[in-house]
């Protein structure tokens, strides 16, 4: 079995952020096999890493000019860092407050699509940072083991919070991981927390337990 940077998938709707994350994931396989007495010679040293797309996460257009929900590429495992945007910035974004600078919205056209294609299964009310937490929670059905996101602190709060209650009341899925008010200061987000979602009781107790959410 071979097991290397072509394993990890992901989405990246910026080209360069994709294309980043590519080459950093290549140097860091080619550091983890020098530190581990492996030969990293290879020719080239940095190649092509398709498994890094780029394109929307959420949506994808149809040959008929329509648009669905965009599918997630299938994984043992997901990780992910959505973007931090409360819904009432949607349109037309948070303008700079307090020294922090200006969050660049979505705009009406973008909005009114997304909430055509998840229509009754996210509020429209709900911060963009749900839809990725209901489309990993739709993952463990699939045959993901589990998940972890870093999510602004209004996910426990009102319509934010209605996808991690589901996620919480499901048969054999748990939380079993969750840190509040980490320190984390980017384009204005000062304060976030972090959700694991697990689809089996047997990874909730293996090492990595911590401790059991029931409620959030």
């Amino acid at each position: 079995m071979h097991c290397g940077p072509e394993n990890v998938k992901g989405l990246e709707i910026n080209r360069y952020a994709a294309e980043l994350a590519r080459t950093s994931i290549w140097i860091g396989d080619i550091q983890w096999k020098r530190r581990n007495g492996f030969e990293a010679k290879e020719e080239p040293v940095l190649r092509p890493l398709d498994a890094i797309e780029t394109r929307d996460a959420l949506m994808t257009k149809r040959s008929d000019g329509s648009y669905e929900e965009a599918p997630w590429p299938a994984a043992e495992f997901i990780i992910g860092n959505p973007p931090f945007l409360g819904s009432k910035f949607f349109r037309k974004g948070r303008p700079a407050r307090k020294g922090k600078p200006a969050t660049k919205g979505l705009g009406d056209e973008y909005i009114e699509r997304l909430y055509s294609v998840y229509d009754g299964r996210v509020r429209q009310s709900a911060d963009l940072c749900n839809y990725w937490f209901l489309k990993s929670f739709f993952a463990l059905s699939q045959g993901c083991s589990s998940f972890g996101l870093v999510a602004t602190k209004s996910i426990t709060k009102g319509t934010n919070n209605e996808i991690l209650k589901r996620l919480a009341s499901a048969p054999h899925t748990k939380i079993f991981n969750a840190w509040t008010n980490e320190p984390w200061v980017v384009d204005g987000a000062e304060v976030t927390r972090h959700f694991r979602g697990s689809r089996t009781d047997e990874i909730a107790r293996t090492q990595f337990y911590t401790r059991e959410r029931s409620q959030v």
